[in-house]
């Protein structure tokens, strides 16, 4: 019988095989977005499917629990600890990249290893660190005030933003129908506890074997905050695949498959 907080974020189990990957979907999008690698990676492995708080068609966004990545993060847990899951490998996009380091934490052992497609500790530059992270302080808060002012006019260019293609490109098509489907407000505190985030000092050290996958031309994940993560964590080891954009399950799904077996093995 599931449990709630099974229902509550619609996890899906498919596939078989030795090892569990649990796949955690980024801002803005739900399992679906995993569609183009589960069919590969579910041949050779089981696989855990879930959609965050706000996303798809989970349950329970709570404002308060989830302004912060903790929130995302103790959502994880309670997935991984409902299903009694042990040394699963997390595979985690963007934001969930972080969110799989902060659940780490919280549920020692249950997570094993870790892939992250896309990822940014810190998505604000840091010159006094050399830090590149992509964004200046300002242009983060114009970002943030934008989208409280004119979602739709945001939402658009987000999607243009992340699918690095015109508007008639199909990851661009998708990303726009995903963000326009999104609770303004909900979309608004999430993106304020993404792009305000700074999880530098968590990453150091970071000692679960790692493999950070970076586009060579992502606009909002640059490759520095790839190379930076490689340099601190202790396992990690990084792949930059030459793609645009910010969305690498989409734009080249035998890759990013052949990378994560590749991993795992």
């Amino acid at each position: 019988m599931a449990t709630p907080v099974i229902q509550r974020h619609h996890v899906q189990i498919v596939g078989t095989g030795p090892v569990t990957l649990v796949l955690a979907h980024g801002f803005a999008c739900d399992q679906t977005i995993w569609r183009r690698v589960v069919p590969e990676l579910a041949s050779h492995y089981r696989l855990v499917l879930f959609d965050h708080a706000g996303h798809g068609v989970a349950e329970t966004f709570d404002p308060q629990r989830h302004a912060s990545l903790d929130g995302y993060a103790e959502d994880v847990a309670d997935i991984l600890s409902a299903l009694d899951l042990w040394d699963v490998v997390y595979v985690g996009h963007s934001a969930s990249a972080m969110i799989g380091v902060l659940a780490s934490a919280l549920v020692p052992r249950r997570i094993g290893r870790m892939v992250m497609l896309a990822p940014s500790p810190c998505y604000i530059n840091h010159p006094q660190d050399n830090y590149v992270g992509g964004f200046d302080l300002a242009s983060i808060h114009d970002m943030l005030a934008t989208m409280d002012r004119n979602y739709q006019g945001w939402a658009a260019q987000l999607a243009q933003i992340a699918s690095s293609e015109g508007v008639t490109g199909p990851i661009h098509i998708e990303m726009r129908r995903r963000l326009f489907a999104m609770d303004p407000a909900m979309a608004s505190l999430f993106a304020h506890a993404i792009f305000l985030s700074d999880l530098r000092d968590t990453i150091k050290g970071f000692a679960l074997p790692s493999l950070i996958i970076q586009c060579s031309d992502d606009p909002i994940a640059p490759v520095s905050a790839g190379e930076y993560m490689a340099r601190v964590m202790r396992a990690a080891r990084m792949h930059t695949v030459e793609l645009h954009g910010h969305m690498p399950q989409l734009a080249n799904a035998p890759l990013v498959c052949s990378l994560i077996r590749n991993f795992v093995q």
